[in-house]
């Protein structure tokens, strides 16, 4: 979790004996960014809240939770967005990205590996039709190992391009891109498009939806959770140009940044990757106790 940034001021200590001046310096402070955290920590509850009344709808036969979730579907990516934007900053500041991607990648594909090959093959199965093929961590992941090639060659083109400059590229490019999953075109949303080669999209390839990871699928696929890199990719490099604009001197950027205001939702923040991974079996479990095992309230 994020701290409070305000250095205290070196304290003076005189030796009574030896009447010297001695600087004590002051312990060392965190220097997360709070806000990112905060944010971040509600785009998780959000998530939170929109799953539950899907597990409610869905499974528990709660009428008014199904009607509240397709409510909220339209606004579903915003948030989605908004939370891949974060990791993309959280991604340029962050020390160890290569790291970072193999632990993200290694919980990605246990996640596929629990939803495509465990869960539905269970006898009596209670969750179905929630496989995730290529979701929200298998894009960061992604996203992550890029970041730290980038890094690797420090005088490279993209780490010296402008930060301004590369969030308007990386607009223009999510812009032609966005239509690719569900339009099977490149393009300006609804006003200008090229179609993509329909074979593209055929499910008699030899290797079926093998290109799914970019967007580019058959009708019949399906991913609970999907983010692929056409176009969210863009996104996330829309925060990494972002995240270049802090200051590496911590006092040349705006105290707020270091100010913690709710210290719970950054924690939520912060353990982010975490809450994803547990929070839709322990939101089953719970609502299965609390309806005394029945599937319907």
């Amino acid at each position: 979790m994020a701290f409070k940034s305000k250095q205290p001021e070196k304290q003076v200590k005189i030796k009574e004996h030896e009447h010297e001046m001695e600087e004590v310096s002051p312990p060392p402070s965190y220097d997360r960014i709070a806000p990112l955290d905060e944010t971040r920590g509600y785009c998780v509850l959000s998530m939170i809240l929109y799953h539950a009344l899907f597990i409610l709808g869905s499974y528990f036969g709660v009428v008014w939770a199904m009607e509240a979730y397709n409510w909220l579907r339209p606004i579903e990516p915003l948030f989605g967005c908004l939370f891949v934007f974060i990791s993309g900053v959280s991604a340029r500041l962050s020390s160890k990205p290569r790291e970072r991607a193999w632990r993200l990648m290694m919980f990605a594909l246990l996640l596929s590996v629990v939803t495509i090959g465990i869960l539905p093959n269970l006898p009596n199965a209670p969750i179905k039709n929630m496989q995730i093929w290529f979701g929200v961590l298998h894009l960061m992941a992604v996203g992550y190992f890029l970041v730290s090639v980038i890094k690797k060659k420090d005088k490279g083109f993209l780490m010296k391009l402008p930060p301004l400059v590369g969030c308007l590229v990386c607009l223009v490019l999510l812009t032609l891109t966005w239509p690719i999953p569900e339009k099977h075109a490149i393009g300006m949303f609804d006003w200008f498009a090229i179609p993509l080669p329909e074979r593209l999209f055929e499910p008699d390839l030899l290797l079926k939806n093998f290109l799914m990871p970019f967007g580019i699928h058959d009708k019949d696929f399906y991913s609970w959770d999907y983010f692929p890199l056409f176009p969210f990719l863009f996104v996330f490099f829309f925060g990494w140009f972002m995240g270049k604009m802090k200051n590496d001197n911590k006092e040349d950027n705006p105290a707020w940044w270091y100010k913690q205001n709710l210290e719970w939702l950054g924690f939520i923040g912060k353990k982010a990757v975490w809450f994803y991974l547990l929070h839709m079996p322990v939101l089953y479990g719970l609502f299965y106790m609390l309806s005394g095992g029945r599937m319907h309230f």
